[in-house]
């Protein structure tokens, strides 16, 4: 295979790689909740939020971690 072969190859496992991450992402995001009272439960009222976007920004970091995990077994490794 010449350069062009393995950057189109390359190319190709992003974009799966990708598509994986975001469908798993929009599953995270319908799981996002009970995940996150999961986490939050051994905190207890220690569990904060800072800032008046930081519960968002939290529920999207667990939605896509949620994701991640989801499309890690997905991704091409050939």
């Amino acid at each position: 295979m010449g350069i062009f072969e393995h950057l189109d190859e390359l190319r190709r496992r992003f974009f799966v790689s990708a598509l994986a991450l975001v469908i798993g992402t929009i599953a995270g995001v319908a799981v996002a909740t009970p995940v996150l009272e999961f986490l939050r439960a051994p905190y207890g009222e220690a569990f904060l939020v800072m800032d008046p976007t930081g519960g968002v920004i939290q529920y999207f970091r667990v939605a896509i971690m949620v994701g991640a995990s989801y499309q890690s077994p997905s991704s091409p490794t050939n």
